[in-house]
This record gives structure tokens, sequence and C-alpha cells, in this order.
């Protein structure tokens, strides 16, 4: 995926977002009234106006004349939003962020990726038709083999690298042959007559990340859904780098990243498969999603969390505790350990 698709993607911003009025109202049942229509009018100018960072500069002054209210009555109504004891935003580098809607953000984005690759599928795929054979059919028909590949690599395919992957089916490939041969000499005329349901194959890909080991298989694949899960994660890793760069006025990867190129490496698409760095953001991403690290975090903690599982990876850790051993939830929210 180039540059371009990225750009693209960050420019059509969505101008709309699902509302729940459960959770709205279970959140903001203790906001006198006049809060709760000043923190929804600043939700909604969050996401018209800051929807990438889904935060908005902590000035009292600034905000007042966004919402178009008084300064008085913004400070009264941020007291009661940032209540100690349930706050509804949350203060990062300056910033006052909305939790919620980064996950709202999250969840379009994945949309309209999986909206992409349908429409170059030719929109929705058909149900296919299922034909039942009579009662009188040839009975004695060859049972259908199992596939080497499975169907869906989503479990696994978001932390593998193309490289990767490659060796992952040649691998199946060769086991799937070897069984194949195994099933048709049972099948043979010399045999007792009894035909045995071969075993489909259980394709296990031991990587550096936590999420993905152990995860087992069974169906068919198609190249399309290997692409489309590395799209996902490659517009993840490129959103994580343009926000920080937004934030921080900094690029990255120009100044962590010189051992492949500096600046000529900006995407990372871009990046060596078998690099540490790519390796390492991959088993981040996959604590994220185990919620081991949750969503709301600064873009400086990122950069400084995603440092230390490159060096857990260049020393050859491979497992959770090696990473959170001493883990202490008071100082984890406040993004020190």
């Amino acid at each position: 995926m180039n540059q371009e698709f990225f750009e693209n993607v960050a420019i059509n911003k969505s101008p709309a977002l699902q509302w729940y009025p459960d959770k709205a109202l279970a959140d903001t049942r203790r906001l006198s009234w006049k809060a709760n229509g000043i923190y929804r009018a600043l939700l909604d100018t969050i996401w018209l106006q800051f929807q990438d960072s889904c935060s908005i500069p902590d000035d009292d002054t600034y905000i007042a004349a966004e919402l178009g209210s008084s300064l008085a009555d913004w400070q009264e109504a941020k007291r009661e939003i940032l209540c100690e004891h349930r706050p509804l935003l949350e203060i990062k580098t300056n910033r006052l962020f909305s939790k919620g809607l980064w996950k709202e953000k999250v969840k379009q984005q994945d949309r309209r990726l999986m909206l992409i690759e349908n429409g170059k599928k030719g929109g929705r795929p058909k149900k296919q038709m299922v034909i039942f054979e009579k009662p009188n059919d040839n009975q004695n028909k060859s049972l259908p083999s199992p596939s080497p590949f499975p169907s869906s690599f989503s479990s696994l395919n978001i932390f593998l690298s193309p490289s990767e992957i490659g060796s992952l089916e040649a691998s199946g490939s060769q086991k799937f042959s070897a069984d194949t041969e195994k099933t048709e000499s049972n099948n043979s005329p010399a045999s007792d007559g009894n035909q045995t349901e071969p075993t489909p194959l259980r394709v296990v890909k031991n990587i550096k990340s936590p999420a993905a080991a152990g995860v087992k298989h069974t169906a068919s694949s198609s190249s399309s859904e290997v692409k489309l899960a590395e799209r996902k994660t490659n517009l993840r890793l490129e959103i994580f780098l343009e926000e920080y760069k937004n934030s921080t006025g900094q690029d990255y990867l120009v100044g962590n990243f010189k051992e492949h190129g500096g600046a000529a490496k900006r995407t990372v698409s871009q990046i060596p498969d078998d690099s540490v760095y790519r390796q390492a953001v991959r088993a981040y991403l996959a604590a994220r999603d185990k919620r081991i690290v949750e969503a709301r975090f600064p873009y400086l903690w990122f950069i400084r969390e995603l440092n230390r599982w490159v060096n857990v990876v260049q020393n050859g850790g491979t497992h959770e505790a090696n990473l959170y051993s001493g883990f202490d939830r008071k100082d984890y929210s406040q993004g020190v350990w």
C-alpha cells in the first residue's frame, strides 16, 4: 500500500459517528444540564476539527470560544467533566483526550478498509448455493481432502510479514503432501475397505507476538485476505506515526530508524520485513488488542514503550511476563513505570 492511499484516508474524515444513548446517559448522569450540553458540544467539536488525535488543546479561552460559551460557564462545566472520581476526558500532553471518540475512529477506519477490499472483489460476496445429495447417490465417493492452508489468517497475519507467511504456507504444503499419500494408501483396494476420514491439518506458527502463540486454524485461504490484513497493520502504524509527528513536530522514523535509511524510509510499508522495529510494533499491537496495553496513551509514551519492545525483541524476549514483571496499575495510568 503506497503513501497516497494513507493520505487519502487521512483527508476523508468521517462527518458522523455512532451514538449510544445507554452509555451516554450512564456516563453523564452526574452532570448538570448546563455541563451536559457543553460536554456534548465539545465532543462534536473534537470529532469535526480534531478527528486525527481525538483531542483538543487544554486552553480554557480557546475551548470557550470554540463552543460559543462564556469562559466562566466552560470552567464550571470542566470541573464536572474532569471530576477526579470518574473523569469523562483525560489530560494527555496538554490536550483533553476522548477515549470514546478514539475507539469510534479506529472502528470506522477498519470498516472502511473492509469496504474497499469488498469493492475490489465486486461488492459483497455472493451466497453460494448448497446442493444436497439424494440418499441413493453414490455413497462411496472419495472424501474431500483437507486444504493445507487456513481460510483466514486474521489471528496471525496482522503480526506476520509476507516472508513469514510464505514460509508458513510452504511448511503447510509439505505436511499436506505427506498426509495425502497416507490417506490414499489407506483407501487403496489392498486395505480392509473401510474409509477413514483424513484429519484436518492444524498449522501453528510461533512468532514473537504474545497474541499469536498457539493459534490454530483449519480451512482454506486466499491471498486477498492476507493482503487486507497487512494493509490494516500498515494503516494502523501509519496513523500512529502521523499523529506522533503532528503532536511533537518530529518524524520518528527519521530520528530513530537511521540504520534503515533514515529520511528515505518514511512509511511502514518500506521498512524491511525482518527489521526489529517491525517485529516490535506487531508485538505491541498484539498486546494492545488483548487490552494488556490500553488505547488511551499519549504519543510520546507510545514511542517510549515501543522502544522497550524493540529492546525485548533484540534480547530474545517472547513472553508478556518479560515485559510486565512488576506491573503497577497506578504508575501505568500516569504513563510511567
